[in-house]
Parts: C-alpha cells; sequence; structure tokens
C-alpha cells in the first residue's frame, strides 16, 4: 500500500514530536541533580507512564508514589546500587538466580550449585522466580518493562520498575482492606510515609504478603484478622520483629528517603 505525502508528514512529526518530548523529560530529570542510576530510572519510567499505569491499573499520582518509594527502598536494600556488600556479593545472587530460573540448567546439579531456591537480587532484592517468573501475576508487566531473565533485576532502573509493579499489587491489595492514603496508626509511634496503603505495602515488600492483612482488637496491639470482623482498627500499622530491622525501622527508613526525591512530584 502506498503512502500518501500527508500519511508520511504525520508520521514523520509524530516521531520528531517523540524525540523532542524524551529530549524534554531528560533535560528535566537531569536538572533534579540525582545520581546518574536513579536520572535514568526517573526517566525510564517517565518513557514508560502509559504503559506502566496501564498494565498495573494504577494512577500518575500513585506511579509516583510509589517511583520515590521503589528508589528509596533501593537505599535502603543496596544504597542505590552503591554499597559495598551489594558491590561484591550481587554477581554471585545474580548467578544463582540466573542458574534456577533458567530452563537450560539441568535439574539435576540445580541442588549441588544452588543453595537458596529463589535468591533475592538486585539493587532492590526482588525474587525474580517469585515475582517475574512465567505464570506469576506480574509476568506480563515484566515483559512490557524489559524484565525478561533474573539477570535484568541487575540493572537499576529495570530493578526500580521491578519494585514499582510488586509495591503496586501489595498496594492495591491495602486499599482493598481499607487503607487509606492518610498515615498510618499504631501503639508506638513512628514514621510514616504519610500513606496507611503504602506503608503496608512496604511492609509486605521487605516481609512477604501475608502482612497484607487487616488488624482488629481493643488492645494497644492489635492482631491480624479477617476482612468483614467487626473490631478492625482502620490503617492501623503493626511493628513486627524482621531480619536485623523492625517493620517501624524499615518503613521510617524509606519514609525518609522518599523525601530527598520530592522533585519527582512534578513530574506527574
Amino acid at each position: 500500500m502506498l503512502i500518501t505525502e500527508r500519511q508520511l508528514r504525520k508520521m514523520i512529526n509524530h516521531v520528531l514530536l517523540e524525540a523532542i518530548t524524551e529530549d524534554s523529560i531528560r533535560a528535566s530529570i537531569k536538572s533534579f541533580g540525582f545520581q546518574p542510576e536513579i536520572a535514568e530510572s526517573a526517566i525510564a519510567v517517565k518513557l514508560l507512564q502509559e504503559k506502566i499505569q496501564s498494565s498495573l491499573k494504577i494512577d500518575p499520582k500513585t506511579l509516583c508514589l510509589l517511583l520515590k518509594a521503589a528508589i528509596a527502598i533501593s537505599g535502603r536494600e543496596s544504597s542505590y546500587g552503591k554499597g559495598l556488600r551489594y558491590t561484591y556479593t550481587s554477581w554471585a545472587e545474580t548467578l544463582i538466580s540466573q542458574l534456577h530460573n533458567s530452563s537450560m540448567t539441568p535439574v539435576s546439579i540445580i541442588p549441588k550449585l544452588i543453595p537458596a531456591a529463589d535468591t533475592s537480587i538486585g539493587p532492590t532484592q526482588v525474587k525474580y522466580g517469585t515475582n517475574f517468573g512465567p505464570g506469576t501475576e506480574l509476568a506480563a508487566y515484566g515483559s512490557q518493562v524489559g524484565i525478561t531473565n533474573a539477570a535484568s533485576l541487575s540493572e537499576y532502573p529495570k530493578a526500580i520498575m521491578a519494585t514499582i509493579g510488586m509495591l503496586a499489587k501489595l498496594y492495591q491489595k491495602a486499599v482493598e482492606l481499607g487503607y487509606t492514603n492518610e498515615p498510618g496508626i499504631s501503639s508506638k509511634a513512628y514514621k510514616s510515609t504519610g500513606s496507611a496503603a503504602l506503608d503496608l505495602a512496604i511492609i509486605g515488600y521487605n516481609m512477604g504478603p501475608t502482612k497484607i492483612t487487616n488488624y482488629c482488637g481493643t488492645q494497644d496491639i492489635k492482631k491480624p484478622c479477617a476482612p468483614g470482623s467487626p473490631d478492625i482498627v482502620k490503617n492501623y500499622m503493626p511493628n513486627l520483629a524482621g531480619s536485623g530491622i523492625t517493620s517501624f525501622g524499615y518503613i521510617g527508613e524509606v519514609s525518609t528517603d522518599m523525601t530527598k526525591f520530592s522533585k519527582i512530584d512534578t513530574l506527574f
């Protein structure tokens, strides 16, 4: 089929407009003064904004919130991909995960080579097989943003998009349970992100999705309970003991770091 001159000009104008838009986004984000890895991640998310929002079923405001949280989590987990421990161990963790999740690895040698079933890898410490492997809830989203194998998660921008995807699902579950974008409450003071739904999503990210539940009771410390229970405490946040840090300690570190990236708000 022949293309008319008008159609050709329209195609050229569309390409030029996309190029101008991308240049504008890059210039704007680079003016924020973030370290290169963080800037490139923000650029990648902004350029894929419509695709991410459509796949995860979130709005721009939520994407902005989750992007800042994902970057802050990378600060906690790997010093934004620059920490000494992360630098020296990331290659081994990635190799183990790649072998475990590769269909080309003979099953008979897996127990000898791989001590962990599906190790956490990358700057945000994500388990590829559990979250993005074939048949998982985020597999389609992962394919759309370039998370195609375990090694993808060693790339900082893709690790950030992986964490956005995981947080989105946890955040949505919290919202379904009645958590809101108001500060969380608890028997003990803690530094909230300002969104109880995000606070609980961050706990779920760090301690597992089973922590995303309602909490009930009349005592100071509430207990997990089923949705619809009569004594659910709205926006209650549990202070749980973790590996080296409590749930409140983890939220506090992430919340504090999120404030460093408030300039991202102007993108959305």
